[in-house]
């Protein structure tokens, strides 16, 4: 598998058994990529001054197994690093973020699901690691969605550009961190 061939949707029986493959995506490189760094800038003045495009890197290692009692199972791990722009919470100024996190996740047959082992269960214990646990269907891997999930479930969602960052008057709208306002408290 090369990197300009991977898609959103991984087809396991194109990756080989018991063999270790690196893999580095990179925005852009996938294309589908950019669907995760647009959703974290959704609210994001790209236009204004301080914004700096984003950046999203995952060097990843995927592994294909055959065990039981899980059967036809794929394991990917490594780690991300990704930069992006978005509002503070309280002032709406371009807040810079940055995630730099490690990956574990392993995908087994989706028949498993609802079983009483894996039902509702976040993670578990798949080829001797604990790994964030995810279903295939019939063999293929949604890959962007898991991708997505391991940045969202990092990211800030109340992200400050200052720890003491006043915010926007309730009353009138002036940002308290530039001017004072007759509402102060």
């Amino acid at each position: 598998m090369k990197e300009k061939q991977i898609s959103e949707r991984l087809n396991l029986s194109k990756i080989p058994f018991d063999q270790k493959e690196d893999l580095k995506l990179q925005l852009g490189d996938p294309e589908w990529l950019k669907d995760i760094t647009q959703e974290l800038e959704e609210l994001t003045d790209t236009e204004d001054e301080n914004y700096e495009p984003p950046k999203l890197v995952f060097n990843l290692t995927l592994s294909r197994k055959k065990e039981q009692p899980i059967g036809d199972h794929l394991m990917i791990w490594g780690d991300f690093d990704c930069h992006y722009t978005t509002p503070c919470v309280r002032c709406l100024t371009p807040t810079h973020q940055h995630l730099n996190e490690e990956v574990n996740m392993g995908f087994i047959p989706g028949v498993l699901e609802n079983t009483e082992e894996f039902k509702d269960a976040p993670s578990a214990f798949i080829s001797g690691q604990e790994r964030d646990l995810y279903f295939h269907d019939k063999g293929f891997v949604e890959l962007l969605e898991a991708l997505r999930e391991q940045v969202f479930v990092n990211a800030d969602f109340f992200p400050l550009h200052s720890p003491d960052c006043k915010g926007l008057c309730p009353q009138c709208g002036v940002d308290r961190n530039i001017e004072d306002c007759p509402h102060q408290d």
